[in-house]
């Protein structure tokens, strides 16, 4: 099936405050959403523990373990061109992400524009997307392996599709908050996207892109989070390259924090 046959044909909704994103009520087939979602629970409720990230109050599976079958459509050239077409970013096909699960009573985010310089182990041939390769060049601090060259390139699109939750109602909270520029306080955001099934938020990463998850109170939260880069030189040409945020060396996260199987105690507070 063609990405075009997998669409829903709905409106994707352009908003401009407090900074420009754009909103997917339904974005695929109902029969396209199930078989993703269903995908996804797979690999989060599998056997295979996911990991916490350490530095934030989440689990993941990346891309490198989940972008198979259904899953496939967010690793595809076709839907990469797609999003990069309708953010108007020079992308260059080098994609992350993966999924994000937040347990029931996760903790609030910390508040962030993803305008962050990240690294490749190489260039994606025409018509071709490029993973992270972890065990030859660090995503996010560019260390690589003997024989190995970091490619820099910087995080100029997120998208986070949501998938695989329970029925959301107001005061559940598990939104993604987005904040204005002079005003970054988690409490206070100026809009919230709700984490409602087959639907998507995207946004450029810019200096003022700020957003945070917002603690999920009553039920867990899963999605598909997945950035495009666009080359260091024309994103210093749009923002300043003062204005990138690199990442720093973090702590390893430790004891029962560093895998987490659905259902099972997690060590978090």
């Amino acid at each position: 099936m063609s990405l075009r046959d997998a669409l829903c044909q709905g409106p994707w909704l352009e908003r401009t405050r407090p900074f420009p994103h754009v909103v997917v009520r339904e974005v695929f087939r109902p029969p396209i959403a199930a078989a993703i979602s269903d995908a996804a629970c797979d690999l989060v409720y599998g056997p295979d523990p996911l990991r916490h990230f350490g530095w934030y109050d989440a689990y993941a599976c990346g891309f490198q373990d989940a972008a198979s079958g259904p899953l496939a459509i967010f690793t595809s050239r076709e839907w990469h061109d797609l999003i990069a077409q309708t953010m108007g970013v020079p992308a260059t096909g080098h994609v992350n992400g993966g999924i994000h699960h937040h347990p029931a009573g996760t903790a609030d985010g910390f508040v962030h524009n993803d305008l962050n310089p990240v690294f490749f182990a190489r260039d994606p041939d025409p018509g071709e997307v490029v993973l992270p390769d972890q065990a030859r060049v660090s995503y996010t601090l560019g260390s690589a392996a003997p024989g190995s060259v970091a490619r820099e390139v910087v995080r100029c699109t997120t998208l986070i599709y949501y998938l695989g939750n329970p029925a959301w109602h107001v005061g559940d909270g598990g939104e993604t908050a987005l904040y204005a520029g002079t005003r970054r306080d988690h409490r206070y955001p100026e809009a919230r996207v709700p984490p409602v099934n087959n639907s998507m938020l995207l946004f450029n990463c810019t200096p003022t892109s700020f957003h945070a998850f917002t603690q999920n109170w009553r039920s867990e939260r899963n999605s598909i989070i997945m950035w495009l880069h666009a080359p260091p030189t024309a994103m210093a040409r749009r923002y300043g390259a003062e204005s990138f945020i690199r990442f720093k060396p973090r702590p390893a996260p430790t004891n029962t924090d560093i895998n987490y199987i659905p259902g099972q105690p997690t060590g978090q507070a």
